[in-house]
């Protein structure tokens, strides 16, 4: 089953399909990047213990934000201690690198720029409404699906409003 659809009765069918997948398909190390599902544990653990395969976690989210955005509670701190027991950890950033190295974490930074082969493309796809904009904005880029947390960049810019009136929230993005 998919991540968002395991229970305590159906996880034993995702790490038996996990592992399955594995041996047929001959795979010798997983690329993950679904840190924050709640199947997050178990996969890891189908990988490393039952399938006998190398862990590899892409972090896309700045730890930094993480420990400030949910420091009254003790998902982020045991996220954190989750990393230790991956084989690699790709970060996006030196910051999280050093975070998560700082931790006793196989971290390494590994940049996600924008290609300049795909500079003037991503240039010229700007809606003429931001090019052209006369007053101040915040631009929220990204695919709009929950773990982009849209919703959240909508209320945190709603403080932001409050202090500054003048200044805009324009989001641009495809939906899931």
């Amino acid at each position: 089953p998919p991540s968002a659809k395991v229970t305590k009765d159906n996880i034993k069918e995702r790490i038996n399909s996990l592992v399955n997948i594995i041996h047929e398909e001959k795979i010798d190390l997983l690329y993950y990047n679904a840190y924050s599902s709640q199947t997050f544990l178990w996969d890891l653990m189908a990988c490393k213990i039952v399938a006998n395969i190398p862990f590899v976690v892409h972090h896309h989210t700045c730890a930094a934000f993480r420990l400030a955005w949910n420091r009254n509670s003790l998902a982020f701190s045991n996220h954190s201690k989750l990393m230790s027991f991956v084989d690699c950890l790709i970060t996006l950033s030196k910051a999280d690198e050093l975070y998560f190295k700082s931790l006793g974490v196989n971290a390494i930074y590994m940049p996600n720029p924008i290609e300049k082969s795909l500079e003037n493309e991503f240039l010229n796809w700007i809606p003429r409404s931001i090019e052209n904009s006369e007053s101040p904005f915040v631009l929220w880029c990204a695919r709009i699906s929950h773990e982009k947390q849209v919703f959240d960049a909508v209320r945190i810019f709603m403080r932001v409003h409050e202090k500054m009136p003048d200044v805009k929230l324009k989001i641009v993005g495809d939906g899931d």
